[in-house]
């Protein structure tokens, strides 16, 4: 049996959402400043506020992997690995990024996760808003972010938006 909801208009879990889903879209400017800083193409990097973290496998030149580390996280013991940082850091804030949080760190502070044995199915719609289906009172954790629904309401609107995108 699981319970369905929606995110409430207006509300602080909601706005924060909005705010990060709006804000993850610009991580494409970064990636382009990061690409002019390294004369590289890559195409992905983890978004993240404090340190350029990237998938090494994408970097061309040894000179740049030699910045980073297996996981693609840039070092801290490099001299012109700390100037790329800072630079990247400047970047993020110029594009007004300082303040990004990823929606699953949104999701922790607004008590949207699971338990042991407990689970959380996360669905945006074509709108950009925001439903959630659990096997606990999500309501009641996230202090009145969420409205209920049915499980009707969420399966159409999923059908709805399947349709819309196929």
């Amino acid at each position: 049996m699981g319970f369905c909801y929606k995110a409430k208009l207006g509300s602080e879990f909601y706005l924060d959402a909005r705010k990060s889903m709006t804000q993850r879209g610009e991580w494409k400017k970064v990636i382009d400043e990061v690409n002019k800083l390294l004369g590289e193409s890559i195409k992905t990097i983890r978004p993240s506020i404090a340190i350029l973290w990237l998938d090494n496998d994408e970097l061309t030149t040894e000179e740049n992997k030699k910045l980073f580390t297996n996981e693609g996280k840039l070092k801290k013991n490099n001299k012109k690995a700390k100037r790329l940082n800072e630079e990247y850091i400047q970047i993020v804030g110029q594009l007004g990024l300082s303040d990004y949080k990823d929606i699953g760190i949104i999701e922790f502070i607004h008590g949207v996760y699971s338990l042991r044995g407990e689970s959380v199915e996360r669905y945006v719609s074509l709108d950009q808003e925001l439903y959630y289906k659990t096997d606990f009172n999500l309501e009641e954790r996230s202090k009145g972010n969420f409205i209920p629904i049915t499980e009707i309401e969420y399966q159409e609107k999923y059908l709805e938006d399947l349709k819309k995108s196929g």
